[in-house]
């Protein structure tokens, strides 16, 4: 919920925190997981499900 300019204010991101581009992905990966995260629980609250053949059919890919 925090205003996106605001993320660029945080310690870890701040010049010579992120040591190399591995580095970069990984917090981005980490900050996209947490963001579906976020999206989940507002979906969940609406009781929207996921479908379990579409969920079973991306896992075998």
């Amino acid at each position: 919920m925090t205003d996106p300019e605001k993320l660029l204010d945080l310690d870890f991101l701040q010049e010579g925190e992120v040591k190399d581009s591995l580095h970069a992905y990984l917090l981005a990966k980490r900050c996209n997981e947490k963001r579906v995260m976020v999206q989940a629980v507002k979906w969940g609250q609406c009781n929207a499900r996921i479908n379990a053949i579409a969920r079973a059919l991306s896992s075998h890919h």
